[in-house]
């Protein structure tokens, strides 16, 4: 009886592999084969490209000032971290890295929007208010009077590089 089992579900593994593969080589295959939906729930879809895949890098800027002093140089404050050999498995960063890049990307999506006279909806949008709160409350060495950012956006690929934004200067 073990013995059957056990072929039984070697069997439903290897069908369970076959689709998945059929799945992921093409969706031609998929329209040919009429298997009812609820079969095709089952299989795993893993579309990492979409149709238009992630070629940018953001990063956030800052930069302080103290009274009427020059301004610091800027400083990243979020960039795209290296990926090491871990982070498939713990990454610990990854939360805020995807709530700043999500936040960068409603922000640049609110900027293109933009009416001609609409910079003051961009500084009371979510995604720039939620951005000026991280690089306000970012730690500091030394205490300091006024903040200001800026979002770049970078194209490794095409060796193409655009800043998005500058902020006004916040008080801290």
């Amino acid at each position: 009886m073990e013995s059957a089992l056990f072929w039984i579900l070697l069997v439903l593994y290897g069908l369970w592999l076959l689709l998945t593969v059929v799945a992921a080589v093409g969706h031609r295959i998929l329209a040919l084969m009429r298997v009812p939906l609820p079969v095709w729930a089952l299989v795993p879809n893993w579309n990492l490209f979409a149709p238009k895949p992630g070629v940018t890098d953001h990063y956030v800027l800052f930069r302080d000032q103290r009274g009427s002093a020059e301004p610091s140089p800027w400083q990243v404050a979020y960039g795209p971290e290296a990926r090491k050999w871990f982070h498939g498995l713990w990454n610990p960063n990854k939360v805020q890295a995807k709530a700043v890049f999500d936040l960068v990307k409603q922000l640049s999506i609110v900027i293109m929007e933009m009416e001609k006279d609409g910079e003051e909806k961009v500084l009371q949008s979510a995604p720039y208010l939620h951005i000026l709160h991280f690089v306000k409350h970012l730690p500091r060495p030394e205490a300091k009077d006024q903040t200001q950012f800026c979002i770049i956006v970078r194209e490794p690929a095409y060796q193409y590089e655009a800043t998005l934004l500058v902020s006004p200067f916040y008080s801290l």
